[in-house]
């Protein structure tokens, strides 16, 4: 009997190891957040400004660097979505712009702490709505105008792929916000985003999984600024990466890099800038 049956073991034995890693490759991974309600999650986030300005009078450059804190605060949960609300504890800002006659100066954005945004989103990150849900009272003139450069850094969600994905996989998502500016006027970006799932790895206490993105974005604005109208347009281009620990359905950190070019024009000019702009968040234990 064995020796009927001798030489069909081989080839039992390589199907079998085919089978297990065919099963290995195609193991898949869900990316999805797991907050409860109640639940408060704090971020360090921090962004890195270089802004370079070209206009018929020469050219104006603008370092920015702005540190803060964010809460997040998951306020509804259920089987296929999370309403949270965002806010910053603190949100200080140094800037270097000398041909505005400013000089390595310290800011603290004080209307902004506190003032919260409300948004409710798929378990994968997508947002279903959002809303303003303190505005803040800027007075100050120099805070008004560089508080904007502040807009998105309380944004402590990545959208993921809706389904799970394997190792190696990609797949694109697609962001369009809309940013107030001032009080006539918004400036709409919207950002093509290609995903990888990379690796896993241990970090910052956390074991994550990596997802490496490549970032195309499309901007444009009107903007009324007292009697003048105002048109921004630019494109930008850059890398990220994200920090996901799956198995507690939460976001660790990311990082990004965009280099933006865009027109700014009123009735009298056009100004071309370039904007190296950094984002970095990381969650804090």
């Amino acid at each position: 009997m064995y020796n009927q049956h001798k030489k069909y073991f081989p080839q039992f034995f390589v199907a079998v190891i085919i089978c297990a890693n065919v099963l290995t490759v195609r193991a898949q991974t869900a990316f999805k957040y797991k907050m409860k309600a109640g639940e408060k999650l704090k971020y360090r986030s921090v962004r890195d400004v270089d802004q370079l300005q070209g206009n018929p009078g020469g050219e104006f450059k603008i370092v920015i660097s702005i540190h803060s804190l964010v809460t997040l605060d998951a306020e509804q949960v259920n089987s296929t979505g999370i309403t949270y609300t965002t806010s910053f504890d603190k949100c200080a800002m140094h800037v270097r712009a000398p041909a505005a006659g400013i000089n390595d100066t310290d800011i603290t954005l004080t209307p902004l702490l506190g003032k919260r945004t409300r948004k409710t989103m798929t378990r994968s990150g997508r947002t279903l709505s959002s809303a303003i849900v303190d505005k803040p009272d800027i007075r100050d003139q120099l805070q008004h105008v560089l508080a904007p450069n502040a807009d998105g850094m309380m944004n402590v969600i990545e959208e993921f792929n809706s389904s799970p994905v394997q190792r190696g996989e990609s797949w694109n998502l697609i962001e369009r916000e809309t940013t107030p500016q001032g009080t006539n006027g918004a400036i709409d970006n919207v950002t093509t985003l290609n995903c990888t799932y990379t690796r896993n790895v241990d970090t910052l206490n956390h074991k994550c999984a990596v997802i490496s993105c490549k970032i195309a974005q499309d901007i444009k604005g009107d903007v009324k600024d007292g009697n003048t109208d105002i048109k921004i347009a630019g494109t930008g281009k850059g890398k990220g990466t994200i920090w996901f620990d799956v198995e507690k359905g939460v976001l660790v950190a990311d990082d990004s890099k965009v280099t933006i070019n865009r027109t700014v024009t009123n009735d009298v000019e056009t100004n071309k800038e370039e904007i190296q702009l950094h984002d970095s968040k990381t969650l804090l234990p």
